[in-house]
């Protein structure tokens, strides 16, 4: 059947239940509302940015799609910076598919876009206000408090990249 919610809800509650996302996606059933595969467009490098990857790299990577993902992205972890959470080689993927108030994610791993255009993996935190969010940046655990953020896509899956 069709997931009644898309990947941000899917890790909202799944994160409320206590257990993994992937069997909130098992126990909900699913159809095939998107292609099976889908390219690696960025890479996740030691600062913990996001760089999209040249075109023709694009072309050649390819990866299954995690089941509730319709619109998102697939990143690879290209640094060792990330560790113990996030290996190098693996994937992660961030869903576009609902909010992207970086509010609506706290406590959530998120690809967050500063108000410079950068973006970033980091750890989603209640900032001083109402509204407001802070960020550990994850490769760095530098905390930005009140961080100036454009949008937010949620971490909703991470694997081993398949060789």
């Amino acid at each position: 059947g069709q997931l009644p919610l898309r990947g941000p809800e899917l890790v909202i509650v799944a994160n409320m239940l206590k257990i993994d996302v992937r069997d909130l996606i098992r126990a909900l059933g699913h159809d095939d509302e998107a292609p099976a595969r889908m390219a690696i467009t960025h890479r996740l490098i030691d600062d913990g940015t996001l760089e999209e990857l040249p075109a023709e790299d694009q072309e050649k990577l390819v990866t299954q799609r995690p089941e509730g993902l319709i619109n998102g992205t697939a990143a690879l972890i290209g640094t060792s910076a990330l560790q113990p959470r996030y290996r190098r080689g693996e994937i992660v993927f961030s869903s576009q598919d609902g909010s992207t108030d970086p509010a609506d994610y706290i406590g959530i791993d998120c690809i967050v876009t500063l108000a410079d255009g950068r973006q970033l993996l980091a750890l989603v935190q209640q900032g001083s206000q109402p509204g407001r969010v802070s960020l550990t940046i994850a490769a760095t655990q530098e905390l930005i408090i009140d961080a100036p953020t454009t949008a937010a896509a949620p971490i909703i899956w991470h694997r081993a990249a398949m060789r």
